[in-house]
């Protein structure tokens, strides 16, 4: 295997007291070292990897942010993106970070959480976040440079996914000059840790709405238009074929990295395939056995999008 893509925690603590997601009850905090990062790079199976969602936690609780992102660019010399995810409660931090990397050639997407107006907003992530965020993304866009992008990115679940929620973020999103990305709460407790306590789901004839919507608000947005056919049918063409075997290429052209220095084909998945020291050793032949397959999530459906076609490598 040859990963194009890599979803990396770069820590396991966050500020956040989210509903859906329970990475801040994390007692034991880690990050993952600066020797970690280079060890993880350094391996074959890493050597050409072209896109990296940096995420914790809450990455930008890392004082040593722009060392780790210093070391991704310089032992990736084929990376060309980098996704910030972020609660948004560090304007200025964020901000610095991406004057430093006006010039580079990289595309860096700042990647904000807001689940909805103030309010609601404040109430599923535990904490008041709303401000700040939107904060984070004018200053961002201060920064002036195009290959600097802000992405306003939402979680739906039951008090948050309706069709006046989804119309207010698209309204926001235009306003400041972002993009909406959203996708409907999932469990993983290799990620999120709530398989003991799942957040209650969007009813699915909302999502249906929601989706029937965000396609014609967004129709050349080609991951909405695959999660609404997946919502629809159950059925999902890039990531299983006609026979309803799983074709995904998790562990194979893009996988997850935990702060731990544990790697997984994906965040849904819960095994472990190698480590930062070790590299991943084993072509991954049983997908599906360990992990909850299709799933329909940006870092899934983007690395079948770009590097995989008709189910071949490309």
């Amino acid at each position: 295997m040859i990963f194009k893509s890599v979803n990396l925690l770069c820590n396991n603590y966050c500020n956040n007291k989210c509903n859906m997601c329970h990475i801040w009850k994390n007692t034991n905090k880690i990050d993952l070292s600066i020797e970690d990062i280079i060890s993880l790079f350094s391996h074959e199976e890493f050597r050409e990897v072209e896109d990296i969602s940096l995420s914790g936690g809450e990455a930008l609780m890392r004082r040593d942010l722009v060392d780790v992102i210093d070391k991704i660019i310089e032992h990736n010399p084929n990376l060309k993106n980098i996704f910030l995810n972020t609660n948004g409660t560090y304007p200025e931090r964020a901000k610095n970070i991406c004057e430093k990397y006006i010039k580079n050639p990289l595309e860096i997407y700042v990647c904000v959480s807001i689940e909805g107006p103030k309010d609601l907003n404040n109430k599923l992530r535990g904490v008041e976040t709303y401000g700040l965020a939107l904060k984070t993304l004018e200053l961002v866009k201060s920064v002036g440079a195009s290959n600097i992008k802000t992405i306003i990115s939402t979680t739906f679940q039951f008090e948050n996914g309706t069709i006046e929620n989804l119309e207010y973020l698209s309204g926001l999103a235009k306003d400041l000059g972002s993009t909406l990305t959203f996708r409907f709460a999932g469990v993983s407790e290799t990620y999120y840790q709530n398989l003991k306590n799942p957040p209650k789901q969007t009813p699915k004839v909302n999502q249906l709405k929601m989706l029937e919507l965000a396609t014609k608000k967004f129709p050349n947005n080609q991951f909405l238009q695959i999660q609404k056919e997946f919502t629809e049918t159950g059925k999902i063409p890039i990531m299983q074929n006609s026979e309803r075997e799983i074709v995904c290429k998790a562990g194979e052209a893009f996988c997850f990295v935990k702060a731990d220095g544990n790697i997984y084909p994906c965040l849904y998945s819960s095994r472990i395939i190698g480590t930062v020291k070790t590299g991943v050793k084993k072509q991954i032949t049983n997908l599906g056995a360990y992990e909850p397959c299709p799933c329909c999530t940006e870092c899934h459906v983007y690395p079948m999008l770009n590097y995989v076609k008709n189910g071949i490598r490309i």
